[in-house]
């Protein structure tokens, strides 16, 4: 790898010391492009990344249309064949679309399709071909006319041939493979733009001196007779009009449950007199300054509040409506047993703080049911020896037990912690989600009549 980026750092002096010209994307021009990269597995494919070396040959058909193959190679390791490193080639046709081919920055877009080959190393097995449809972009800078470094992203999009079994489909999936890659685009030929034509500047003929005009006197400037002074007009003083009343009436909480009490907001300004509807009546003003008030309702009913006030400007009201609703039911507890969501890291009994809505249900019904007592169970999955099971599934019941009793107050006599270790698995031991499943808590109640 480190040879490569060494050859790419040589090329990219070199191209850097090019002399400068037209950089564009040429219409009938050749490139090779050597590239080096990364390339990223599917994770059902249990492949590690790994570093990418490759060439690109292509022709311009147009200054926009690229048609282009590429050869790239990959040496990863496998984990599912005992870390034996692997080879995978992957070879096929892109056609490019190019958005602004003169500029010497040019992005473009991309899409083709091809094949993937693996073969695995001492394995004995041949190479294993399948198709793959690629998407993608990337971009070109020129540094000169003929040399531009460039990059590209694609998306592989594999048939199920070439990946590993999905546990979990219960068969093999189409995969999604991607290629990330940096190289130098070195292109040759094509048709360059012809060269402007020089125009030859020619000196503006003099144009001929005319003899200067005599100049005129001025006229003599005429008298200005000045206008007549205008009578004055005396000024009607206008009538003050009182300000209109302004009023505002709110309620804080809009939505109650019966029973419960609402506040009742206002302001009023330029008013003398002002009422509250219904069941209130007066309520104080200050004339032209601004009045606040406050009032606490309890209405049996949704009802809709109205403040009228009269002012020297006329009258103005505002209304609020305060929505009784009937308070929901409580809801019924069964007392029933009950298995808990409560999931351990393999070897661990701590409780995570996403379990502490769950355990409060089981406190919940405790109290609904002051007489009923509960068991509970802690399980394992097989990691480990029995015995080390079995003390780790009691650690785990204790740990619900004495969260129960310190945290959400629950009398100790009436709750019983035991630990079952591996024996009572509820899911395979062969998944990580089944041995997920198999690590929890149970609470059994015992519920007398």
């Amino acid at each position: 790898m480190k040879r490569s980026l060494a050859a790419l750092a040589a090329l990219t002096t070199v191209s850097l010391c090019a002399t400068a010209a037209m950089a564009e994307n040429r219409a009938g021009a050749f490139s090779v492009t050597p590239v080096i990269g990364g390339y990223t597995f599917d994770g059902v494919q249990k492949i590690d990344a790994n570093f990418l070396v490759g060439i690109k040959a292509g022709y311009n058909l147009t200054d926009r249309f690229t048609v282009e193959g590429l050869f790239h190679y990959v040496n990863p390791k496998s984990d599912t064949l005992s870390n034996q490193t692997t080879d995978v080639i992957t070879y096929r046709m892109e056609l490019l679309y190019h958005m602004f081919p003169q500029n010497s920055f040019v992005p473009f877009l991309a899409a083709g399709y091809g094949g993937v080959s693996t073969h695995p190393h001492n394995s004995g097995q041949n190479f294993a071909d399948s198709g793959a449809f690629s998407y993608g972009f990337g971009a070109k800078y020129f540094m000169s006319e003929n040399v531009a470094l460039r990059a590209d992203l694609r998306n592989l999009i594999i048939d199920p041939g070439f990946t590993a079994y999905n546990p979990a489909l219960g068969r093999r999936t189409t995969v999604y493979n991607y290629e990330y890659t940096l190289g130098l685009n070195f292109q040759f030929g094509g048709n360059k733009p012809a060269p402007q034509p020089v125009v030859a500047t020619v000196a503006p003929k003099a144009a001929p001196v005319q003899p200067p005009k005599p100049v005129e006197p001025p006229p003599a400037p005429k008298k200005v007779e000045p206008p007549p002074v205008p009578v004055p007009v005396p000024v009607p003083v206008p009538v003050p009009v009182p300000p209109a009343p302004v009023v505002t009436l709110s309620a804080s909480p809009v939505t109650v449950d019966k029973g419960t009490p609402a506040t009742l907001s206002w302001n009023t300004q330029n008013t003398t007199e002002c009422s509250l509807l219904p069941g209130v009546g007066t309520v104080q003003t200050s004339g032209s300054n601004q009045s606040t008030g406050k009032l606490s309702v309890t209405p049996v009913e949704t009802t809709t509040y109205k403040l009228a006030c009269n002012g020297p400007g006329g009258s103005a009201e505002s209304n609020a409506s305060v929505h009784v609703v009937q308070p929901p039911p409580p809801p019924v507890i069964e007392c029933k047993s009950m298995t808990l969501s409560i999931t351990f890291e393999t070897a661990k009994a701590n409780i995570k703080e996403r379990h502490y809505d769950e355990l409060k249900l089981v406190s919940d019904k405790l109290k609904a049911y002051p007489k009923a007592t509960t068991v509970i169970e802690g399980h394992t999955d097989n990691v480990g020896s029995a015995a080390s099971n079995l003390k780790l599934s009691q650690h785990r019941a204790d740990a619900v037990r004495k969260y129960l009793v310190d945290k959400l107050g629950i009398d100790p006599k009436r709750i019983t912690a035991k630990g079952y270790g591996l024996t009572k698995p509820i899911d395979s031991n062969k998944t990580e989600d089944g041995r997920r499943n198999n690590r929890r808590v149970e609470a059994v109640f015992t519920c007398p009549e």
